[in-house]
């Protein structure tokens, strides 16, 4: 067998190996104090090195179990071919001899060699923010907000459905109550009382009774037509209310000084189907409780205008009885702010505006300093 061939062979890898082996023992640049190139370069003579030693076929076969000299395994060829680092390519790794991994440089101003801010990198300034949008939420509110009305008609279940009905308005007005309660008032006085009457009971038939009577009494006191004309209005009147499956009224307390001002000589005192006189809050206190109440049977409707139910807050002769006063209960300086109908709507109610938002109900003021 001739043995030129094995020497040639043998002596080009001992040069090899030798050539390798004197660029790895040539300084390296320290992690962030050389270039990427240089790194590479040190990269690929160690990589040459391991070729060299192992060959072909036992290269594969230590990368596949691992070095078994102490030396790290031969990386990928990605490694090797890497490209100078920049702002959209990582910095390449670098697996010296003594097997710690380094990284080379990023030459982008973001990072110093080990991943962390440039003290000299400019700080970018803060995005500005998004403008706030309301949320579902918020919307869905302010759409039950913005679309009550007032319902003037109202119809009552089939006596099948009665009972059931009559249990899910009860629960309705309950919630609406702890609404209503929610409402601002001055000094935690929480001056408003809810009087709740329900179809069919004897408050209930009462009530319209009192709406018939009350009535009554103004047409003939008015004479705009005879007596039997009235007794038919009258009778309307209360034809109209009994198909209203729920009455609240909502009282104030302490706001009418009616027993200090009230003229024991007046027929109102011995009439309770004839108005009482009109008695306004009279000091700062009173005016505030009594906007307290309003503010609350605002919360009181809009609760049940959520759950489908229609309402109407109304005043007037009835409201102002004092039969209608011994029915609820209230106190002599009590004020009623309103008797609310609560029930199915027979139709729904259009909308109606007067006046446009922008520039009539809400204005912006402007003010140059004069």
């Amino acid at each position: 067998m001739n043995a030129s061939p094995l020497r040639s062979r043998l002596a080009q890898r001992v040069a090899a190996t030798a050539t390798a082996t004197a660029r790895a023992q040539q300084p390296r640049p320290r992690p962030g104090s050389g270039s990427g190139a240089l790194s590479l370069f040190a990269f690929a003579g160690e990589s040459s090195l391991f070729h060299n030693l192992y060959g072909d076929g036992a290269g594969r076969r230590a990368r596949a179990a691992g070095s078994t000299d102490g030396r790290p395994p031969r990386p990928s060829p990605s490694a090797t071919t890497a490209t100078a680092p920049g702002r959209d390519a990582a910095p390449p790794s670098v697996v010296p001899r003594d097997g710690r991994r380094r990284f080379a440089p990023a030459d982008d101003g973001v990072g110093v060699g080990d991943g962390e801010p440039s003290p000299d990198a400019p700080a970018e300034p803060p995005p500005e923010p998004a403008p706030p949008s309301p949320s579902p939420s918020a919307l869905g509110f302010q759409h039950i907000v913005s679309s009550r009305r007032t319902a003037s008609n109202f119809v009552l279940p089939p006596p099948s459905d009665r009972s059931a009905d009559r249990a899910r308005l009860s629960e309705a007005i309950t919630r609406a109550v702890r609404c209503a309660v929610a409402a601002p008032n001055h000094k935690r006085a929480e001056p408003t009382t809810f009087h709740r009457i329900l179809a069919p009971s004897p408050a209930w038939e009462r009530l319209l009774d009192v709406a018939y009577h009350a009535t009554l009494r103004r047409l003939r006191t008015n004479q705009r037509s005879g007596d039997e004309a009235c007794r038919n209005e009258a009778a309307r009147k209360r034809e109209k209310w009994s198909s209203v499956p729920a009455f609240v009224v909502a009282s104030a307390r302490g706001v009418e000084e009616r027993t200090a001002g009230a003229d024991p000589t007046s027929s109102a005192e011995h009439d309770p189907y004839e108005e009482l006189p009109y008695a306004p809050p009279s000091t700062t206190r009173h005016l505030e409780d009594y906007a307290s109440a309003c503010a609350s049977v605002q919360n009181f409707l809009l609760s049940l205008h959520s759950e489908g139910w229609g309402t109407k807050w109304a005043t007037g002769p009835v409201v102002r009885t004092r039969a209608l006063r011994d029915l609820v209960g209230c106190g002599e300086d009590d004020a009623i702010v309103g008797l609310i109908m609560v029930g199915r709507p027979k139709r729904t109610p259009k909308t109606r505006r007067r006046r446009e938002v922008e520039g009539g109900v809400l204005r912006d003021v402007e003010w140059d300093g004069s």
